[in-house]
């Protein structure tokens, strides 16, 4: 029992000494007052200046001219000698077969004989005739036979000529199909000949934009396959009639003459339709849309406002802002994505217009 009382008294005093020394005064804690922080933009000055509305069609290049060149002769001939191979370049004029000449030569041989006693006998009745030794019907008849010894003779001279096949122009041969030993003819090709100096692309416009292009007109031309170059080409043809896709088949040139670009290449022309000048003009990314509203930030004091823009024209990277934006003011190009009216915000780069 006298355990029992000892124990409690124990309890006690360690209870009340818990509560003497846990009940002290507490140390303020410091208020440290938080620092806002800016955020970084990019921006650049709003001016004034053209804007072009651009329209993007598509289509594949292909050679300008392509020629099957076929011999021109009769029947059919040896090929005595072939002077080419696919994937030879060109020029016009250059020989690229020799036919058999054996017959035509006998041919062109004696046509030459009987234009040359033609042209003798003529000589003689001339002067016969010119003296008033024969009449005139006489020398007539001697005037006749040799105008036709003479165009038998140019027959003959052509059909030689013919037998040297030649380039009716220049560019590469893409395919050859004779063989050196074999037949020609003038009903099967010996070669196809390519000119890709200037290439075509074949695509089409739409009524609403077709009167807003023309003939002449200069086109800037990108190839995926030829990397990041972009090409000037021009409209070489616009269709006044509409095709079965009811839109206006287009014709545009490509000078090709440096061999950058192949027949066949996927192409992307971009064409000029709209040209505003002295409007306030800014990247589409500096445009936003909150609320259903078109939106921009510009920089005063060191803080973004928010401004309610009117949007008119889009090229896909610019945008023409009929209302809302000044020149001179300072607009947010980057950045602008999660600020909100009144922020803060820090200059990191200031871009051109």
């Amino acid at each position: 029992m006298e355990n029992m009382r000892k124990l409690s008294k124990l309890l006690c005093l360690l209870t009340i000494a818990l509560l003497v020394f846990g009940c002290g005064t507490k140390e303020p804690v410091e208020q440290t007052e938080v620092q806002e922080k800016a955020i970084p933009v990019e921006t650049m000055e709003v001016t004034k200046g053209e804007f072009k509305k651009f329209l993007t069609l598509s289509g594949l290049t292909d050679a300008h001219k392509t020629v099957i060149v076929t011999p021109k002769i009769a029947g059919a001939e040896k090929v005595i000698s072939l002077n080419i191979k696919e994937g030879d370049k060109v020029t016009e004029g250059q020989t690229l077969a020799v036919l058999d000449q054996s017959t035509v030569s006998i041919q062109l041989n004696q046509a030459q004989r009987a234009y040359d006693d033609a042209l003798a006998n003529y000589e003689r009745n001339k002067a016969l005739f010119e003296a008033g030794a024969i009449p005139k019907a006489s020398f007539e008849q001697v005037e006749t036979v040799l105008i036709q010894a003479r165009n038998a003779l140019e027959a003959q001279q052509i059909a030689f000529n013919n037998t040297i096949v030649k380039a009716p122009i220049s560019g590469i041969v893409t395919a050859v199909n004779v063989v050196e030993g074999g037949l020609a003819t003038a009903s099967a090709p010996m070669a196809t000949i390519v000119d890709i100096s200037v290439l075509e692309i074949n695509t089409s416009i739409n009524e609403m934009q077709v009167e807003k292009i023309s003939v002449g007109q200069e086109v800037e031309i990108s190839v995926p396959a030829a990397g990041d170059k972009v090409f000037n080409g021009k409209i070489d043809f616009i269709s006044p009639v509409m095709n079965q896709t009811k839109s206006y088949p287009v014709k545009i040139t490509l000078d090709n003459s440096k061999g950058e670009l192949k027949a066949g290449m996927y192409a992307k022309i971009g064409l000029t339709t709209d040209v505003l000048q002295d409007v306030v003009k800014v990247p589409r990314k500096a445009v936003i849309t909150r609320d259903n509203e078109s939106k921009v930030f510009v920089v005063e004091e060191g803080r973004a406002v928010m401004k309610k823009v009117t949007i008119g024209m889009n090229n896909g990277t610019e945008v023409e802002i009929t209302s809302g934006l000044n020149p001179g003011e300072i607009l947010v190009i980057t950045g602008n994505e999660d600020l909100v009216d009144g922020d803060l915000v820090t200059i990191v780069n200031r871009g051109e217009n």
